[in-house]
């Protein structure tokens, strides 16, 4: 095929797109109705609407004549793939797109219905509609062009939506990827402000816990102003929330060190983030991980529990990042008397 024969068809597609503009932006909104928040993070996960946005989907590829694959890798959480085949003798393209969304947070913080799909000055507004719902939109849109268009491709297309994508991907694209959905190149429509990102780092959710020794807080007094021996021996309490919030402050300029220091040319400066996303502090570790009593400030709490969200580039694997990040934290530790004797722990 010679390049005018390209551009011709790259003409055509656009043209054919852009005729499609308001059937777009229903999809995209019809998408954003759904409440398919990640059932992770919800306390009713049997609430999440990913199936119903998933049966929605699946009606309207099968029109367009595709073959699909549906399953489960967990219950009510169903992942859908849809093949357009090529004719053979080309490079096959996925293009992968989540439809799971994180919670809304406070209703009264937003201006419209975060399930309304709003239009107003140009911009659409609900939750899941810029990550990624109207990616999904586009890239099923670029597909049904296609197909309108009697285009016939050498390379197969497939279209990757998917569920879990905000918790990992572990339900989502992994199981994909593990059941043998794979192509030469991936377009993975997440939002990047209209730039190409060309490269993706790694993820990881770190735990860091730090102990201290409960107390009652009436005695806080003795700890800061030893006045008598009966005073000082009620004065052991250890306070893990302050232990705690020092350890996030020093991860910030360990953070700081740790963007200068790194870099890839295909990505952004200072991308290598680590974000303290959940702190929570209290008395007593439960099985989860947590404190068992986070409600009792007379409480002197013996345990911190700070989660973060650990970023790092492609030319790095965990291991290596996981190494340096343990290694701080010990080197933290031996900053404080008490942490010296009981070292925060790393999961």
């Amino acid at each position: 095929m010679t390049v005018m024969n390209l551009l011709a068809i790259e003409s055509q597609l656009h043209q054919r797109l852009d005729a499609m503009r308001a059937d777009i932006i229903q999809l995209t909104q019809e998408l954003v109705a759904f409440r398919s928040v990640n059932p992770r993070f919800m306390a009713e996960p049997e609430s999440s609407e990913e199936t119903e946005v998933q049966d929605y989907l699946e009606a309207r590829l099968n029109e367009l004549g595709l073959q699909l694959a549906r399953w489960e890798k967990e219950r009510r959480r169903p992942n859908l793939v849809a093949l357009l085949p090529g004719s053979g003798g080309g490079r096959s393209l996925a293009f992968n797109g989540h439809i799971d969304v994180v919670p809304i947070g406070d209703r009264a913080g937003w201006d419209y219905d975060p399930w309304g799909s709003d239009i107003a000055a140009g911009k659409l507004y609900g939750r899941g509609s810029v990550d990624m719902k109207a990616g999904i939109a586009a890239f099923i849109a670029a597909a049904e062009a296609i197909i309108a268009s009697n285009i016939a491709l050498k390379g197969d297309l497939q279209l990757h939506i998917v569920v879990d994508e905000e918790a990992g991907g572990f339900a989502g694209t992994r199981d994909v990827i593990a059941r043998g959905y794979r192509a030469d190149g991936v377009i993975v429509a997440e939002p990047t402000s209209g730039r190409i990102d060309a490269a993706e780092g790694g993820l990881s959710w770190v735990r860091v816990t730090l102990r201290g020794r409960a107390a009652h807080a009436g005695w806080r007094f003795a700890q800061i102003y030893p006045q008598a021996e009966a005073d000082a021996q009620n004065a052991d309490g250890v306070n893990a929330i302050e232990k705690g919030v020092r350890f996030v402050q020093a991860a910030r300029e360990f953070e700081r060190e740790w963007a200068h220091s790194r870099h890839h040319p295909l990505m952004p400066p200072g991308i290598t983030t680590i974000n303290p996303g959940v702190i929570v502090g209290g008395v007593g570790l439960g099985e989860d991980g947590k404190p068992l009593v986070t409600s009792n400030p007379a409480m002197i709490p013996d345990v911190c529990v700070v989660d973060f969200d650990f970023k790092y580039l492609p030319t790095e694997t965990f291991d290596e990042v996981r190494e340096e990040f343990e290694a701080f934290v010990s080197a933290f530790a031996q900053t404080d008397p008490w942490l010296r004797e009981h070292p925060p722990t790393v999961q």
